[in-house]
């Protein structure tokens, strides 16, 4: 029992040493919430264009513009699969004297390339060559790779064990 006890009273101690300042945790919370309502408006942005383009006319499809569907979506796949790393240099950049601007920007820029991605892809296979599937595609490539980009807890651990 006795050895029980002084286990936990010494990871009790550690948990201490080791945990975030308050004030950085809360500033966390309130730019987590900022980041996620910006990564949700733009996920919404993104369906909302692709619903509209799918008003267009269907006889819009041209099967020599192919390449251009393709391309798209490959675009949307790179862009997409960039924006990770840029988050990761520009968090890294981070410390908790700065924590609240850079936190931020490392998330809007990253946000930025998924919604240009997510829009070329929509707009050139709805508007330009109709394809629905590389359309929705490209929909839930965004999706995906913004939902990554969210911020997450283990950010703030790796800032603040610097």
């Amino acid at each position: 029992m006795l050895n029980y006890f002084s286990y936990n009273l010494e990871t009790l101690v550690k948990f201490m040493e080791n945990k975030t300042p308050l004030k950085l945790q809360i500033d966390f919370v309130f730019v987590s919430k900022r980041i996620k309502i910006l990564a949700i408006g733009i996920i919404i942005s993104i369906i909302f264009v692709f619903a509209m383009g799918l008003t267009v006319s269907y006889a819009n499809i041209r099967p020599d513009m192919y390449n251009l569907n393709i391309l798209s979506i490959i675009i949307c796949l790179v862009v997409g699969a960039a924006s990770l790393p840029i988050k990761k240099l520009m968090v890294k950049k981070a410390t908790p004297e700065n924590f609240l601007s850079v936190y931020f920007n490392a998330h809007i820029i990253p946000l930025l390339l998924c919604d240009l991605g997510g829009l070329l892809c929509v707009s050139t296979n709805l508007f330009i060559n109709q394809n629905i599937i590389l359309a929705a595609g490209g929909v839930v490539i965004s999706a995906i790779y913004i939902i990554l980009i969210f911020p997450y807890k283990k950010d703030l651990d790796k800032i603040t064990a610097k």
